[in-house]
């Protein structure tokens, strides 16, 4: 949903905002949310936060924003029972939308911008091309699934993260290609990059950095553009981006010290 009519005016207006509500299990949705007003790095003005929270309002009140999709899909989340969850909602919104959700805990947005400059060849499309031959790269499969939740501090519904296996990245040993992985990362459904993870006696030996340039790789090949309107522009590159907890050091250490990658913004995953 946007907060202005797209049938009306193909160009937005200079404060807008959109949600996007996406089911992710089949008892878990998550919203996303985004605002014009978050390019700028200064606080929120006042008339901008009336924006986000009459928005918010009307979502709570299940008004029909546009259409009559909003209130079918509110009657069957029976009145909010099930999870709700906001994925990277901005640090700007958190003050003024504290009345209307549960803070999770803080993240920081990691961003890493396309080069334009670069030029595809062959080789930067094989994502599965390791540089040590006693690692393979390939994907999460479906029998890995109960270790990577085992892994994680939330744990995803197994039907989530089946359909984020052609999306991910997963290190084996060479001589047990059959073997659990000893490494990997996944891409949501948003598309930023995270879930990664090394196993103990496998770390200091660069499997994390391998594993998300892996993944960058991977997701260049599977969203290059093709629309010659847009080529010139954004010739097959994407801006990958990741969101880090805010107090874990180690994350923070790595993500800093890979080329290209440059703090963006603080974000909070929250809840209705």
């Amino acid at each position: 949903w946007t907060s202005f009519d797209l049938s009306v005016r193909s160009e937005p207006p200079e404060l807008f905002s959109v949600y996007t509500l996406s089911s992710i299990s089949n008892s878990s949705d998550q919203i996303r949310f985004f605002c014009s007003a978050e390019w700028s790095t200064a606080p929120a003005r006042p008339e901008e936060e009336k924006h986000v929270i009459g928005l918010w309002r009307s979502f709570y009140q299940q008004r029909n924003l546009h259409g009559d999709s909003m209130p079918r899909i509110f009657h069957e989340l029976e009145g909010f029972k099930r999870v709700v969850c906001i994925g990277s909602l901005h640090v700007k919104w958190i003050a003024c939308l504290t009345p209307f959700i549960v803070n999770d805990g803080p993240c920081y947005k990691y961003i890493h911008p396309p080069n334009l400059t670069a030029t595809r060849t062959v080789e930067s499309a094989r994502w599965d091309a390791s540089p040590n031959p006693k690692w393979i790269i390939t994907e999460l499969r479906e029998d890995d699934i109960d270790l990577v939740n085992s892994r994680v501090h939330f744990p995803r519904p197994r039907e989530s993260l089946r359909i984020r296996l052609p999306w991910s990245v997963a290190i084996r040993h060479a001589d047990k290609p059959d073997g659990p992985p000893i490494a990997w990362q996944v891409l949501y459904s948003d598309g930023s990059m995270g879930m990664l993870h090394v196993e103990p006696e496998s770390r200091r030996q660069g499997l994390a950095k391998l594993c998300i340039s892996a993944l960058m790789r991977k997701v260049e090949e599977g969203f290059h553009i093709d629309d010659p309107k847009f080529a010139e522009k954004y010739p097959w590159k994407r801006w990958e981006h990741m969101d880090v907890v805010v107090g874990n050091e180690k994350s923070t250490a790595l993500i800093s010290s890979l080329d290209g990658w440059v703090g963006g913004w603080g974000c909070h995953w929250s809840r209705l």
